[in-house]
């Protein structure tokens, strides 16, 4: 288990002129154990040289009352890097760590420096290595890896990297489907040094080439099943000089004494702002923008979400997205615990296969959305398997209706939690919790909470606010955007300003969601300012789906919207205005948005219309488009 992360005070004795420390350790104020030496320098906690003597007894709680006024402020949510800072006054970065054996609570250490990191790939491999190397790590189909076999292939593969020249800070991108060796290469790139660019396989290869050039990459991973794919990628794009599979052949693994050679010239420690992977937005205005995931940005992330979602070296973790998206919300909490963590075999989608997956590896946790979600219940009830091992199922994209949160209760009997985040916010922004979920059903003044995305999780300060930037009324019905503060935001776009300086203005990242909030700080969102379309876990932006069909001669116009779906959550819908005189098929449609658009963006409904609203400028309605023909979707 691990402690709350803030620092709340920070003490030079008048006596002795050491430095001490208070922490927070859950809801108890706690004095820390250890000093804060002289090279610590000013970081982004907000400490106060007041407040009572540290003592060498970690144990001994006080209460929060005892502390000047200054800390509470900070134990309330205050972020000012050195507001209170001079000669007497410290700031200070700490790091929680797992809880001891037989011990109340958990040890709090400093960081002695800035760049110094808590939680990073690197230290998780470190410490399992020496702690349990024969403890199973990886579960993929029939093969099976421990944490002592992770260490080793990561460092084998960093030594692979070095043999073709390729030195730390290198951008890496990375083709393929979920497997040990794909885990393997995301962690063993962070690991030594290199930035991994995970890209979507998905993608025609056009515009997948296209993503992976505006990165630079100077080496590409690939699994086995996407060689010729990754070959047509680092053929198209300049400056890619090594192309490597993720899983090697005997005649390419380092060995004894050369792979620890050729690994002194690559590993290095990882800093801070050192970015761990670049990871693409949902890719609809062309190329998908890029997000610099920092080290600092990753460590964050996964803080918050052990908070939500406590885990332990008995947990075992199923992973069903693809790893392009987002790999540190799957990989590094269950890895940093010790935990096991399971990979599904499979190329679609099976759902008999993952329920006979939880069943013979005693899978406790996974996350889903709400279209596989539908597969599986409808698979369970069919097959009947054995599903005692599972506690919690995991979900993101949009809120569960209520008749599917009562079925999943019932034929899954697990609790559920629902999470909701962004790229541009390392995923995590709020959580649902299984609490939440039980009281929206069955208790009848609760029952709005069914419609939630939950309240803002530890170290994620959220607001709502109007279009002249104020803050929104707690009602539960005065709409505004979201907007977010957090070590977990990104610092821009890959060279992008324009859209950055869109996204990130003062201090705060623009979610560009619509919602209320409560009293209680629950939001509850009731629209995308931006139209996006979810559908079974993917992001569309009609944007892009009408720029291509706009190519057609006979299309004079186009709406693309998401209409609703019981299976999809919502599907790809497209209204098209043919030219006067002028005739256009369905077919002529799909036939092109399946040859220019990834398969999740394509319509799998076209309404050629006779005419469409708009307003008295001539513009088309497209509140009242999606009026109308969600209305037709459902009546249909």
């Amino acid at each position: 288990m691990f402690t709350e992360f803030e620092v709340v005070a920070a003490q030079r004795s008048a006596r002795d002129r050491r430095r001490q420390v208070w922490v927070v350790l859950g809801e108890d104020l706690r004095p820390g154990p250890l000093e804060l030496r002289d090279e610590i320098r000013q970081g982004r906690e907000f400490v106060s040289r007041e407040g009572p003597r540290a003592t060498a007894d970690a144990r001994s709680g006080l209460d929060q009352e005892r502390l000047p006024a200054a800390c509470g402020e900070q134990r309330r949510g205050a972020r000012s890097a050195g507001a209170c800072a001079d000669d007497d006054r410290v700031v200070a970065h700490v790091r929680s760590i797992p809880k001891a054996p037989n011990q109340p609570y958990g040890r709090i250490l400093l960081e002695r420096r800035v760049t110094g990191l808590a939680i990073h790939p690197s230290s998780i491999i470190q410490r399992a290595g020496t702690l349990h190397p024969g403890r199973e790590a990886i579960v993929w189909g029939s093969e099976r890896v421990t944490y002592g076999e992770l260490a080793h292939r990561a460092d084998e593969l960093g030594a692979r990297l070095g043999a073709g020249g390729v030195t730390p800070g290198a951008r890496i991108a990375l083709i393929g489907r979920n497997s040990v060796g794909y885990a393997v290469a995301l962690l063993g790139l962070a690991r030594h040094g290199f930035t991994s660019v995970p890209l979507n396989w998905r993608l025609p290869g056009p515009l997948l080439a296209e993503t992976a050039a505006k990165y630079r990459p100077e080496a590409l991973l690939f699994t086995p099943d996407f060689a010729q794919m990754a070959h047509e990628v680092a053929a198209a794009v300049p400056g890619i000089r090594v192309v490597l599979c993720v899983d090697p052949d005997d005649g390419e693994r380092a060995e004894g004494g050369r792979a620890e050679a050729l690994l002194a010239g690559v590993s290095r420690e990882p800093q801070r702002d050192d970015v761990f992977a670049f990871i693409s937005t949902g890719g609809t205005e062309g190329v998908p923008k890029g997000v610099p995931v920092t080290n600092a940005m990753l460590e964050a992330s996964v803080l918050s979400m052990l908070t939500v979602e406590p885990l332990d070296e008995t947990d075992v973790v199923m992973v069903l997205p693809q790893m392009f998206h987002n790999p540190h919300l799957y990989l590094i909490g269950p890895l940093l615990v010790g935990g096991r963590l399971v990979v599904p075999e499979m190329e679609s989608f099976d759902a008999e296969l993952l329920l006979r997956t939880v069943e013979t590896e005693g899978v406790g946790r996974f996350i889903g959305v709400a279209t596989m979600m539908n597969f599986l219940l409808d698979a369970q009830e069919r097959l009947g398997a054995d599903l005692g091992s599972l506690r919690t199922i995991s979900y993101g994209g949009a809120p569960f209706p209520a008749r599917l949160i009562e079925r999943i209760m019932r034929v899954f009997d697990c609790d559920l939690l629902q999470l909701y985040g962004q790229t541009e916010t390392s995923v995590l922004i709020s959580a649902l919790t299984p609490a939440d979920h039980r009281a929206a059903l069955s208790d009848p003044d609760r029952a709005h909470l069914v419609r939630s995305a939950g309240r803002p999780v530890p170290l994620v300060e959220a607001r709502v606010v109007d279009d002249e930037g104020r803050d929104c009324p707690q009602d539960r019905a005065t709409v505004g955007e979201i907007l977010v503060r957090s070590p977990s935001v990104m610092h821009g776009y890959h060279e992008d300003p324009e859209r950055t300086a869109q996204k990130l203005v003062d201090g705060w990242c623009l979610t560009g969601d619509l919602a209320t909030w409560d009293e209680d700080g629950y939001l509850y969102i009731v629209d995308r300012r931006n139209d996006l379309i979810r559908s079974g876990g993917e992001s569309v932006f009609p944007s892009a789906v009408e720029t291509v069909i706009r190519e057609l001669p006979a299309v004079q116009e186009v709406v693309v919207i998401g209409t609703p779906d019981e299976v999809w959550g919502q599907i790809v819908t497209a209204v098209v205005l043919p030219r006067e005189g002028a005739s256009i098929t369905e077919a002529e449609i799909t036939a092109l948005c399946g040859k220019r658009l990834a398969s999740y963006m394509r319509p799998r409904i076209v309404h050629i219309a006779a005419d469409l609203p708009r307003n008295p400028s001539g513009k088309v309605l497209r509140g009242e488009v999606k009026e109308i023909y969600s209305a037709s979707s459902t009546s249909s």
